[in-house]
């Protein structure tokens, strides 16, 4: 829907434990787009990885 009204989406994966990700990330968003105007943080920490404990998280994203 935000595609058919002329709007573009970029996701990314990045470590983001690491603060030159973050940087670099946020310095080709605004190269590419010149600005930022929403931003979606969807980072966690899963200890136990497993089938379950993965189905379980992504179910409450």
């Amino acid at each position: 829907m935000y595609h058919a009204k002329g709007g573009k989406v970029k996701t990314v994966i990045a470590n983001m434990a690491k603060e030159e990700y973050i940087d670099s990330m946020i310095a080709e968003a605004v190269s590419k787009y010149g600005t930022v105007d929403i931003l979606i943080n969807n980072a966690g920490i899963i200890d136990d990885f497993s089938l379950m404990s993965f189905s379980r998280m992504s179910s409450l994203s």
